[in-house]
């Protein structure tokens, strides 16, 4: 005799058994989804290349100029400054004197000359507005002439030598927390044009119009008369060669000293340049080149002997 409650019984666990391997198996038909991949958001990068010019702008306004390298997605720039470094986001905001799209002028009464000026600079896009840039800082001076100045030349140590217009030369320690002084030579009122530094002979030297060449130590100078050498009159600029001077001026003129630039010699760089304004000239321990007016360029290796290049049309 068969006992059916026992078996239904042992019928009903082995299902439920079967039931649990599968499902112990993997043997559902249902699959997990994994979860979506969120993308990070998109932040604006701090501006770049951040940097300050400081300056006396058109002699009127003492200021600093801060810029930075522009970035297209970029709908705005704020810069923040202080007196002190460690600019934050709560340091005041520079009301611009003058701006574009990569710079703003500082200036107005909160700009001092003599006085040191930290900046930052945030952007704003459409993403949000970006952490702060890397920290500069400037300090303007005040010029002391509104004569057009030409040329500037340091000692690579603790002076610097500007010269232009009216004889005017000026000098400072470093020409930030230093200010200017005038050290113009009073027998030279004509303009200079050019001015250089060489540690040979440890000096600066000038040319310029009035056919004189000044020498000295950025304060006190020596005048060259360079009247008995015809295209002499107007000097244009001046380089080192590594044992004397190169200068070259109106007329063609070019002419090399001995070596402390207290005896001149002028040089024939041909018929062609006789009538051209030569400007500038440079010197890279093999050769001297000179230009001039008219796309004029002039080679030479030794000062004496010169070759004009071809004409670039």
């Amino acid at each position: 005799m068969f006992n059916t409650k026992r078996n239904k019984s042992m019928g009903i666990f082995a299902t439920l058994g079967f039931a649990l391997v599968l499902s112990a198996c993997g043997g559902s038909s249902s699959s997990s989804t994994p979860p979506p991949v969120i993308p990070p958001p998109v932040v604006t990068d701090p501006p770049q290349d951040v940097q300050v010019v400081s300056g006396d702008g058109n002699g009127t306004e003492i200021e600093n100029t801060i810029s930075w390298t522009l970035d297209p997605d970029v709908t705005g720039y704020t810069v923040f400054w202080d007196n002190a470094a460690g600019v934050t986001e709560s340091s005041s905001v520079v009301v611009p004197a003058a701006q574009g799209t990569r710079y703003v002028t500082h200036s107005g009464v909160d700009v001092v000359a003599g006085n040191a000026y930290y900046y930052r600079v945030q952007a704003t896009s459409a993403n949000g507005t970006s952490a702060l840039s890397d920290e500069v800082t400037g300090t303007p001076q005040e010029s002391i002439t509104n004569n057009a100045l030409n040329d500037v030349a340091w000692n690579g140590l603790d002076t610097l030598v500007a010269v232009g217009d009216a004889g005017v030369i000026l000098n400072t320690a470093n020409g930030l927390a230093d200010a200017w002084t005038d050290v113009s030579f009073a027998n030279v009122p004509q303009a200079l044009t050019g001015v250089t530094w060489e540690s040979v002979n440890s000096q600066f030297l000038i040319v310029g119009a009035g056919s004189a060449v000044l020498s000295g130590d950025g304060t006190n100078w020596t005048a060259e008369d360079l009247s008995n050498l015809q295209g002499a009159v107007n000097l244009e600029d001046i380089a080192w060669l590594g044992d004397r001077y190169i200068a070259v001026g109106k007329n063609g003129a070019i002419l090399t000293s001995n070596g402390d630039g207290s005896a001149w010699t002028l040089q024939d760089a041909g018929a062609n340049v006789a009538t051209t304004s030569l400007n500038a000239v440079a010197y890279n321990n093999v050769q001297m080149v000179v230009v001039g007016t008219n796309g004029t360029i002039l080679n030479s290796a030794d000062g004496v002997t010169w070759v004009e290049l071809p004409a670039i049309l």
